[in-house]
């Protein structure tokens, strides 16, 4: 099990077959920097970036042409299905849209390949332990990071592999 979500290029490498995978949700680039210290694929980057500040953050530390600019769920069909190594989850986190983004996202992650995301915890009007939860019940082992600290709250990141 990973410790922490910085961990996860590493992981996502270990998984290399399409060479391609996407982030959904990025705001200021930071944890697609972390993804790109060990993934040698190519990464894109999705966000609808209504900041401009964090929009300029992330086209300085990416560069313009990862970024994908739009709503995660209609951005996944830019995807053809099956095509992604893997798929980080981190836009909206109420209930509503996490099942949606998973459901978009998760034809778009080839057999083997890494279906994950950020925040599965108990905090504000999080719906991603419900969400994430729902998905897998009975068809997936779910594992979780162990240690995701901010401000004395641990976000833990989510994830399994697609055997199907």
């Amino acid at each position: 099990n990973m410790i922490h979500r910085n961990e996860f290029g590493a992981y996502y490498q270990k998984h290399y077959k399409t060479g391609l995978g996407v982030e959904v949700g990025v705001q200021n680039g930071y944890f697609a920097q972390e993804i790109l210290k060990d993934w040698k694929g190519e990464l894109r980057c999705v966000d609808r970036w209504i900041e401009p500040a964090e929009e300029g953050m992330a086209e300085s530390i990416l560069g313009r042409d990862r970024m994908v600019k739009g709503d995660s769920v209609e951005s996944a069909k830019l995807f053809e299905d099956e095509s992604l190594d893997f798929v980080f989850i981190d836009a909206g986190h109420r209930y509503e849209e996490v099942k949606a983004d998973i459901e978009a996202w998760f034809p778009k992650v080839r057999k083997g390949g890494i279906v994950s995301g950020h925040d599965y915890v108990e905090y504000n009007d999080f719906g991603v332990i419900q969400a994430v939860d729902e998905f897998v019940k009975d068809r997936y082992t779910l594992e979780l990071t162990e240690q995701d600290m901010w401000e004395g709250v641990n976000f833990k990141s989510w994830y399994f592999t697609k055997n199907d």
